[in-house]
């Protein structure tokens, strides 16, 4: 409100509510009684406020609370004893206003005004003056009864009637407001301040289409008036006329810069509705730079970043908002749910249960804790905090599906470990597993009816099929639970239709697509498959942002992914493939509009009579592997179900989990970690890929083609299929005489790489080594001097800094080799990095920005730097050397896992001798160096090593080889012992882009 009353800012966003209205209530009339009777001191006052979550809580508890009926004298009573205690205005002022209103409904009351004069030329400002003075002493009644005495007296005085709306909108009578206003407005039509105010007064009653026609008139009178233009935006906000919300925000912001509600206000448009969370966090950060102290903003920010998939950001800005306002729910609840995506499943817990203890309605802390308490297993607990959560909502769906999950992974019905009263709505449902979950569906369906919650009956009626569906795999009469699906799918088509909800229906497409492919019902599929394109196409079309559009595509890559399926359902190789590809490349484009993605002619550019090109591709039920050789008038390929590799990875990753170093530091090669599980299995479980991607039946194929492209898809990037094509591992038949093998994220990566291909390496080729910035790894030192050995002016960096690094970067070099360690970040793959020195660290989201084209090979001697994201379309090839290669670099050597040193050091060193000295190609200069450490034994490294420590000249370097030598020649070991021959040694390295030549 614009006046004499309020010259605060109005704010938008929701006030603190720490208890209950009820048990607000009850603590008030202790107060009441505390301080009237009792004679409460301070500290016992200040004690009790603070019990409701301070005095914030308690003011907007006092402006929603029902007062009728309630005793003003003694309420003002109360707010003349609070106006003393230090630190409680906002909660006595409030109660001043309840005071007011209170004294206005006594109808029977006398009105007597002695300050008025009967002189119908009265002073409208003294009186106008007067009034305020009666307020600001909490004589309400005394001020609005000037104010209207004095418009019987003067009715074309427009101040008074102004004055008079302004009071009224205190005492929140928006409509006695407005007919003041009004009044204002007959006798003063441009009063720029009148529109406004009753602009104000009909967005509080909802009336925001009317609210917008005063905005606009005040805006006609002064167009700078950004408090005009603000509330304009909130009014199209309530609309849902978003786009034009943000307009009117950003001309607020324009006339206003540091109006920081109108940056809040802009960032939750964004966050909440837009989904432009890059947009909404910068608008949040502006909003803090001007007002650091709201915690309000910082717990806005702390939603936006967890949006974003930011957890750790989430929750330091979650905690900024406790330190500020500790009371506060909600950035409790955002700091569980940040906690629960990283997996810190206990913690998320403690903050559900805190968030619950400041706000126990809260239904959807409820149903976060349930979920928690079920990723640990603790399946009876999580479905007593859901029913919490349905039985303080009844119709919220999500609920009712997320029991429905817990009730179906729960053994058998038995008493939780928990304190909380079973919930009478869900009280008499006993069943576990796939019965019980069927019963958990079909009771919410009854709070959620087809007429009344046509989203809600559709959701659930979708995710019972689902359920009915994935139980039939595991079961003989599997066409059965896949009849039952189909019926569920077909009925929440009633209400899930692509006018009022496309985004629900196109997930419901992909479900029936599936069904129908396992029913052979493949030109039904095919008829869900083509309208389901219509409509993703139909939403990027209506997408008003790039950011808008990568959600999108995020949301539905496994929908394209599905469309592959069908079209080999339909015996179309060629165009599952080049779909595929598209799919790839469109992510690698960063979803651009018209991603360049090739045909099938284009495709076989890179294949040759001796070159094969193996890509594959998961979706959610099919793996599907694509071998494309020259001549070949359609791709061959393999289809089979993609669960037992889904289960294997399963395996895979949880055991490499257990092994994987917590922390930054250097792998160790331990008795412990040798004897770990994943390495002791790993040959073992590499043949069982083998098997499972039919890597035998493929060699088959490739007995002529000594080198292979490899392309591979989602999962398949982070494993070794390389070695799967190595004699003993996977390809049986005594494996393949040599597999020279690349890797690409795309057939169009590749295809880029060769046109035009870049120059030859020169003759005195330089290098920039970045050589162990830690200065923790001996081996290190040994492989970086070596291989500079090689080169006549090397340009090295020791104690690299971040600065220094991108310096060097940025002169021209022709190789990259850098020795020391790298971090994978699985929930943030693009803040993967290279560790420099002390804290300093280069990552894969400023690699990605430079410039490496003059770069031929760059060489990441570390462990993990070819591991990609996998969580989204958007992850799926995001580490640090899709990194190199989007900065143009020509060739990357990376890691799969944690390597180990001195093995690392020797492989580097005979690749580059290979490589570098006897003219080998890349790709081939690898396999070599890999087949050399697998096979080379004791003895012959040491003979190895002598010849190498006579080529060094420093003679630390060369002890350190020495010393090494002598450990292997007085070594007890077998003569045909071959210490590096397991793959966990060798198997790690792969060569991505580069192209065979």
């Amino acid at each position: 409100m614009f006046g004499f009353f309020n010259r605060q800012p109005r704010r938008q966003s929701e006030p603190v509510q720490s208890l209950t209205d009820a048990e607000y209530g009850v603590l008030f009339e202790q107060l009441l009684a505390g301080v009237l009777v009792e004679g409460w001191d301070e500290a016992r006052v200040l004690a009790l406020v603070a019990q409701g979550g301070g005095v914030t809580g308690w003011a907007a508890w006092v402006e929603r609370w029902d007062w009728e009926g309630a005793d003003g004298v003694r309420l003002g009573q109360l707010v003349g004893r609070l106006q003393g205690v230090e630190g409680l205005d906002g909660l006595w002022r409030g109660l001043e206003k309840v005071v007011a209103r209170l004294v206005l409904a006594d109808k029977g009351r006398a009105v007597e005004v002695e300050t008025v004069s009967s002189d119908s030329s009265l002073d409208a400002d003294a009186v106008i003056q007067e009034a305020v003075q009666y307020f600001q002493a909490g004589k309400y009644q005394e001020a609005l009864d000037t104010l209207t005495r004095a418009v019987e007296i003067a009715p074309q005085e427009h101040k008074l009637w102004y004055i008079r709306g302004e009071l009224m909108s205190v005492f929140k009578q928006y409509e006695e407001a407005i007919v003041s206003y009004d009044k204002v407005l007959e006798i003063k039509p441009d009063m720029h301040e009148a529109w406004l105010n009753r602009g104000v007064a009909l967005e509080k009653l909802g009336e925001n289409e009317e609210a917008i026609v005063s905005y606009d008139k005040a805006l006609e009178i002064k167009p700078d008036m950004h408090e005009a233009w603000f509330g304009r935006g909130n009014a199209l906000k309530n609309l849902g006329r978003y786009e034009e919300a943000i307009v009117s925000f950003e001309k607020t912001i324009e006339i206003e810069p540091d109006f920081y509600d109108a940056w809040n206000s802009k960032g939750i448009v964004l966050c909440d509705f837009l989904k432009e969370y890059e947009n909404a966090l910068n608008c949040f950060g502006k909003a803090l730079q001007i007002k650091m102290d709201d915690y309000v903003v910082w717990s806005n920010q702390g939603v936006v970043l967890e949006h974003m998939g930011r957890y750790k950001e989430a929750i330091a800005s979650s905690k900024k908002a406790i330190d500020f306002q500790p009371n506060f729910f909600h950035p409790w609840s955002i700091q569980g749910t940040s906690l629960s995506a990283l997996g810190r499943y206990e913690e998320a817990i403690a903050s559900f249960d805190k968030t619950l203890e400041l706000k126990l309605d809260y239904y959807k802390a409820w149903l976060n804790r349930g979920i928690n308490l079920s990723a640990l297993g603790r399946y009876e607990e999580a479905i007593a905090s859901i029913d919490k959560a349905v039985e303080l909502k009844p119709d919220y769906y999500k609920a009712w599906n997320d029991r429905a999950i817990a009730v179906y992974s729960a053994f058998e019905h038995r008493l939780a470990f928990t304190n909380l009263q079973p919930s009478a709505i869900t009280l008499h449902l006993t069943k576990r597993g796939y019965e019980g979950s069927i019963e958990t569906y079909q009771e919410g369906l009854k709070y959620c009816p087809q007429a009344t919650h046509p989203l809600g009956w559709g959701y659930l009626m979708h995710w019972m099929g689902k359920r009915h569906y994935d139980h039939g795999k595991t079961q003989p009469n599997r066409e059965t639970y896949n009849l039952d699906a189909l019926n569920c799918y077909t009925s929440a088509l009633q209400t899930l239709t692509p006018q009022n909800h496309p985004t629900e229906h196109l997930q419901l497409l992909q479900d029936l697509i599936k069904v129908h492919l396992a029913l052979g019902n493949r030109d039904t599929a095919q008829d869900h498959q083509l309208a389901g394109l219509e409509i993703l196409k139909q939403l990027l079309n209506a997408a008003k942002s790039q950011q808008q559009k990568r959600r999108i595509e995020a949301q539905f890559h496994s929908f394209r992914q599905l469309t592959v399926d069908v079209l080999l359902e339909n015996h179309q190789p060629i165009a599952a493939l080049t779909s595929a590809e598209l799919n790839k490349n469109r992510c690698l484009a960063i979803l651009a509009n018209d991603p360049v993605s090739p045909d099938y002619k284009q495709i076989q550019r890179l294949v040759t009579a001796d070159t094969t090109l193996i890509a594959w591709h998961l979706s959610a039920e099919r793996l599907t592997t694509f071998i494309i050789q020259a001549n070949d008038p359609e791709p061959q390929y393999w289809v089979q179900d993609v669960q037992p590799f889904l289960d294997w990875l399963k395996d895979w990753d949880t055991q490499y989990t257990a092994y994987r170093p917590k922390e930054k530091k250097a792998p160790d090669d331990t008795p412990t970690k040798q004897a770990h599980p994943w390495r002791t299995g790993m040959a073992e479980r590499l043949t069982k890929l083998a098997e499972i991607l039919q890597i035998p039946a493929i060699a088959d194929h490739l007995t002529q083609t000594p080198h292979l492209i490899l392309v591979p898809h989602r999962d398949l990037h982070r494993l070794p299929l390389h070695a799967l094509f190595t004699d003993g591992v996977g390809a049986t038949k005594g494996g393949l005489p040599r597999q020279d093998v690349v890797y690409l994220p795309s057939i169009q990566t590749g295809l880029n790489l060769q046109t035009p291909p870049p120059p030859a390496l020169p003759t005195n080729p330089t290098i920039l080594s970045i050589e162990n910035p830690q200065n923790n790894l001996n081996f290190a030192h040994i492989e970086s001097a070596v291989i500079n050995t090689r080169f006549q002016h090397p340009t090295h960096l020791t104690a690299a800094t971040h600065t220094q690094t991108l310096t060097a970067l940025q002169s021209p070099h022709d190789l990259l080799h850098f020795t020391g360690h790298a971090a994978y970040n699985s929930r943030q793959p693009a803040q993967s990095a290279l560790a420099l020195q002390a804290e300093d660290e280069l990552t894969a989201q400023t690699l990605r920005s430079l410039n490496l084209s003059p770069y031929r090979l760059i060489y990441l001697a570390a462990c993990e730097t070819a591991l990609t994201g996998q969580s989204s379309i958007e992850d799926e090839y995001v580490g640090l050397v899709s990194a190199c290669l989007q900065a143009h670099a020509h060739a990357v050597i990376s890691t799969l896992w944690t390597v180990e040193e001195i093995s690392s050091a020797w492989l580097a060193i005979r690749f580059y001798q290979l490589w570098l000295d006897e003219k080998l190609p890349m790709a081939q200069a690898l396999h070599q160096a890999q087949t050399w450490l697998r096979t080379i034994t004791d003895s012959q490294l040491a003979a190895w090593l002598e010849q190498l420590a006579q080529g060094v000249e420093n003679p630390d370097t060369r002890n350190l080889i020495t010393d090494e030598m002598r450990k292997l020649e007085s070594s007890s070991r077998l003569e045909s012992s071959c210490p590096y021959g397991h793959p966990y040694y060798w198997a790690a390295f792969t060569l991505t882009g580069g192209i065979l030549r």
